[in-house]
């Protein structure tokens, strides 16, 4: 029996190094789906040295650039304008809160955050910031790279990410409740002092009065604020440093209602025009001076237009540069801004699905492409969902498919209303196709989610579809309504309901859905801070639903943090088989008290009670060593217990691999590296598996942009029972 087992063992081994099939797609094709400029990881850089971004906090537009009069800001206008370019039609279009406009302003990422507060935990970006990426590009100290508030806790935490290849870049941060005046004070020490080139500041004072409610108390706080920007534009030109090295960017984190909506001018929060539409000034040596654009921008186009400035590339932020403000029209050509990103794969018994996003201007394309025969082939790309199209823009998709050829994919996107004048308002689209993707019936729209829908997941099972995913609708009395919708069909994608599945009103983040159909249970986890009050930090939650008469449970704790505010959930990922066998990924990282950044540990929770408990698998990989992040999990086959993981394994820094590695009934196989080491991350793996097909997805920088592909895998699971005859054979040994 050993000596059987010695066999079967260097066989497998065998496997490893010459039967893995690694069949690889490069999406980028020709037709719609083309858009294959590689562009260089370094980047030419504009004429100033030195950027600082000034964020007003809660000016409404009707009070600046949009009111005739100019009144509340004649310095921004009468002295400031003349010598840079405004913007008309400058939008937040993610959540209009001062926690996650600011780090939309600084990541470039849209950002499902709610307000952080003294009972909250750091409600940080997953993805780098400008700090970091500035940092860590030109090799620049911590005194060079500041982040300065007024709001106390609510910016706390905006100067750190989470991202693995950016721990401990974040920026020296200065965040106290505190007035205008003496936030511009510790400006001007920190300016003296260090001479930070690159510098965002908060000042708070125009929301905090706005708050209150007092209208003049709100116009004298801009006014206030409006002399600060001037006097800190005099500074910079006094100073040798600065003068003539230096572009500033004025702007703010989000509006406030208009007038008959809500509470009118005292909160924000909802996505009526007054929340939204924003002012944007910018001036310096790289800006035209006395222009005015009208070009539909964004708080994500800051980071990259910065990137463009200060010469770096910032590869996860989705906006766009703002080429338009530039004297030089080819400064920011080489800024990698879109490329193909979001992958996500389904496989049935015709084949496998992938989709896509595809930067095609402002916003994303969805992009659909099938293979029959294992990855070697595919059809040419259909665009699913078309930016722009009757003023809708997409952003992020997932697929589910079926044996019977129902195929069905899942966007979110805004869309262009009238409320109060021009504005946005989110929603969830979906797409279906009966015949295995060759056909496709026109675009639905499932829900609407207002002011913002975020990443979604797809599962389906027979006549069932499951769609989860975090949105934020208008305000639950003076704030934005966080929830956990799920979006349910019983027949096939004919018609959908939704449910919510956590609703906390304003106490809660919810990041991080993942989704799964049983036998007869729908399944939903998620990361949530402030979830009760028993759960005040980052946990991960579990809630389930009878399929036929959808009622979801209370939500589940599946972590126990009650006590640390610096340990964080993200990625998480749920499979279950047909035995109710389930198998949930979850990503966790613990801080120091200092904020020193801690590895990134994938944890494996294993259930066979279909979750009421959950047991801890082995690691999979070294957590001492690696930071383990995106990772997924499926399970083989459906009527299998072995499982496959794969995930993005970071090296201290210094850039990301694809890596896989399956648990059998002998246990955990040897680790399979998916992706070669070439210092380029390989970023955000999908997975799918159809009865021992194993498929893999990701998107790839190797080019100096961002490209999508796919690989299939041929492992033990799917290969060791006909090894085994081939080796019985050989030896003449019995089963």
């Amino acid at each position: 029996m050993a000596f059987r087992d010695d066999i079967y063992s260097f066989f497998k081994r065998y496997l490893l190094i010459s039967l893995i099939s690694l069949i690889i797609l490069f999406i980028s094709c020709s037709g719609d789906g083309d858009n294959s400029i590689a562009k260089s990881a370094s980047s030419a850089k504009g004429k100033a040295g030195n950027v600082i971004v000034v964020v007003i906090d809660g000016l409404r537009n009707d009070e600046a650039f949009d009111d005739s009069s100019h009144q509340y800001i004649p310095n921004m206008w009468n002295n400031l304008k003349p010598q840079g370019t405004i913007n008309t039609s400058f939008w937040n279009t993610g959540i209009t809160l001062t926690t996650s406009g600011h780090t939309q302003i600084v990541t470039g990422v849209r950002a499902s955050l709610n307000q952080q507060d003294e009972t909250s935990p750091d409600l940080r970006a997953k993805y780098p910031n400008i700090f970091e990426y500035y940092r860590k590009q030109k090799n620049v100290s911590t005194d060079k790279v500041w982040f300065v508030a007024g709001k106390g806790y609510t910016t706390g935490s905006v100067g750190d990410s989470l991202h693995p290849d950016y721990a401990d870049f974040g920026a020296s941060s200065e965040s106290l409740s505190r007035s205008d005046d003496e936030t511009w004070e510790s400006v001007q020490q920190i300016m003296d002092t260090s001479h930070p080139s690159l510098m965002v500041i908060n000042l708070a004072e125009v929301d905090d009065t706005g708050h209150l409610g007092v209208f003049s108390d709100y116009t004298d706080a801009i006014k206030n604020a409006d002399r600060i920007v001037y006097e800190l534009w005099q500074k910079i030109q006094s100073d040798s440093y600065y003068k003539d090295q230096t572009d500033l960017i004025v702007t703010s984190d989000h509006g406030r209602h208009l007038a008959g909506y809500y509470t009118g001018f005292k909160d924000h929060g909802a996505g009526n025009h007054g929340c939204r539409h924003i002012m944007f000034l910018a001036l310096g040596p790289d800006f035209k001076q006395d222009e005015t654009v009208d070009a539909g921008r964004d708080q994500i186009d800051i980071v990259p237009t910065i990137g463009a400035i200060l010469g770096i590339q910032t590869p996860y932020a989705e906006g766009e540069v703002m080429t338009e403000l530039f004297n030089d029209s080819t400064l920011g050509r080489d800024i990698v801004t879109g490329g193909q990103r979001r992958v996500k794969l389904s496989a049935d018994s015709s084949g496998l699905h992938v989709v896509w996003a595809q930067k095609n201007g402002e916003e994303w394309d969805i992009y659909y492409k099938k293979s029959s025969d294992g990855a070697d082939t595919w059809t040419d790309p259909i665009k699913l969902f078309e930016n722009g199209k009757d003023n809708n823009y997409f952003y992020e998709a997932a697929i589910t498919s079926q044996d019977n050829g129902m195929v069905y994919v899942v966007a979110t996107g805004y869309s262009l209303i009238d409320e109060g004048g021009d504005t946005y308002t989110w929603k969830v689209f979906g797409r279906r196709s009966l015949d295995g993707g060759k056909t496709w019936e026109d675009i639905r729209e499932l829900k609407e989610a207002k002011v913002f829908a975020g990443y979604p997941d797809i599962a389906s099972k027979g006549d069932n579809i499951i769609i989860i995913l975090p949105t934020v609708g208008s305000p639950y009395k003076r704030y934005a309504l966080y929830q956990l919708t799920s979006i349910v069909s019983n027949d096939d994608g004919l018609t959908f309901s939704d449910y919510t599945v956590s609703d906390r009103k304003k106490e809660q983040t919810i990041i991080c859905p993942s989704t799964f159909i049983g036998q007869n249970t729908f399944y939903a986890i998620w990361t949530n801070e402030r979830n009760s009050l028993d759960y005040t930090y980052w946990n991960v939650f579990l809630s389930k639903s009878d399929i036929t008469s959808v009622a979801w449970s209370s939500d589940k704790p599946i972590t126990s943090n009650t006590t640390d505010k610096k340990t964080f959930f993200v990625n998480n990922s749920i499979a279950v088989n047909d035995y109710e066998l389930m198998k949930i990924l979850i990503t966790m990282r613990q801080d120091s008290s200092d904020n020193k950044a801690g590895k990134w540990k994938t944890l494996i929770k294993s259930s066979n009670d279909s979750g009421n408990t959950f047991s801890d698998e082995n690691d999979f990989y070294d957590p001492a060593v690696y930071d383990a992040w995106n990772a997924n999990v499926s399970f083989t086959n459906p009527v299998s217990s072995d499982f496959i993981v794969v995930w993005e394994q970071h090296y201290n820094g210094n850039g990301a691999e694809i890596y896989a590695r399956e648990m059998s009934l002998a246990g955990w196989e040897d680790t399979i590296q998916v992706t070669s080491t070439d210092g380029q991350d390989s970023a955000e793996p999908d997975l799918a598996t159809y009865n021992g097909s194993i498929y893999v997805g990701w998107q790839d920088y190797e080019t100096g942009d961002w490209r999508i592909k796919v690989q299939k895998l041929n492992l033990y699971s799917s290969s060791y029972e006909s090894l085994k005859t081939q080796i019985r054979k050989i030896f003449r040994l019995k089963p």
